[in-house]
């Protein structure tokens, strides 16, 4: 029997220029201010093929973490371990893959721009992440416990625990370069969100105040933006109770309207800064398909009136 090599004490692993060493390897990294270094240091045991790492400390980028790791070498880098890390900011990654920088413009589409995850090809991954947060553009998902599982350059995140805007609850991503064209997944379940804020972030509009519950569960695949977009298909529903709706007071409105008949003019006194709408609940449903979101329930409870709607939305 062959004895294989053994050691211990305390190892570090330095690249500092992690574009160098991708080009060494035959992959090219996207351009932006990300994918630059990477470290892993802490006393250690292990083999030729396997780094066992206590006291460990991780450092990617901007990202630090500390705890417990492993490097496996053979047939491919793999880390595994439980690290716990201060704030993470996945925007600038996204944004490297292809993500928007801005908002797209309302009649120009969402772009050519292509959808690079090559990057999650370099290494495979088992992580238990605790975060001091986590955030992408205005979502702010607080201190959070995440799952990472990234094989053969499929990415999975499964938060846990997440606090986005108030709400308690879990979500997943699931980014997948594993195969010629690029796919994505997200699904997120979560109780007693604060709407404004989420909808402020979602999109820049702060009319309506309320706490409620979300679920949502859509994905889609494409080589470039417009392409991914417009093949979002899924589903979701959201239920929120007490609020209110800021700008227009409806049962004015309303009684503006009855008059209308007679007067064949209409009153706009319903609407201004200082108006207002307060529901007792507010609730609708969709399904979404090839990037186009139907909603035929949506409920407004109002008390002294109620009223129901229906629409849809293309966000290809």
């Amino acid at each position: 029997l062959r004895n294989e090599l053994t050691y211990s004490g305390h190892l570090t692993i330095n690249a500092p220029d992690l574009r160098q060493l991708a080009s060494a390897a035959g992959a090219k990294l996207p351009e932006g201010d990300v994918y630059k270094s990477f470290s892993l240091s802490g006393d250690t045991s292990g083999g030729a093929n396997d780094v066992l790492l206590k006291n460990a400390l991780v450092e990617f980028d901007k990202v630090r973490a500390t705890g417990e790791a492993a490097l496996s070498f053979s047939p491919r880098p793999r880390l595994t371990g439980s690290l716990t890390t201060g704030d993470i900011d996945i925007t600038p990654y996204a944004k490297a893959s292809g993500a928007p920088a801005e908002e797209p413009k309302k009649s120009g589409g969402w772009g050519s721009t292509p959808i690079d995850l090559s990057p999650l090809k370099l290494a495979d991954a088992e992580l238990n992440l605790k975060t001091g947060g986590v955030k992408y553009e205005k979502f702010d998902f607080g201190p959070s416990n995440i799952a990472v599982n990234l094989k053969g350059g499929r990415l999975v995140a499964d938060l846990k625990q997440t606090s986005l805007f108030g709400g308690a609850g879990g979500a997943s991503f699931v980014a997948d370069g594993s195969s010629a064209v690029p796919a994505i997944a997200v699904k997120a379940n979560l109780d007693a969100l604060a709407l404004k804020p989420f909808m402020v972030a979602a999109a820049g509009f702060d009319m309506l105040e309320g706490k409620g519950d979300v679920k949502v569960d859509i994905a889609g695949s494409g080589a470039d933006l417009q392409s991914l977009m417009s093949s979002l298909a899924g589903n979701g529903k959201f239920a929120f109770g007490e609020g209110v709706i800021k700008g227009v007071n409806l049962t004015e409105l309303g009684s503006a309207a009855k008059t209308a008949l007679t007067s064949k003019s209409l009153s706009l006194s319903a609407f201004g800064a200082s108006q207002q709408t307060k529901f007792n609940n507010l609730g609708a449903s969709f399904v979404m398909k090839d990037g186009v979101a139907a909603m035929a329930d949506l409920k407004l409870d109002a008390g002294a009136f109620n009223v129901a709607g229906g629409g849809s939305l293309d966000i290809g």
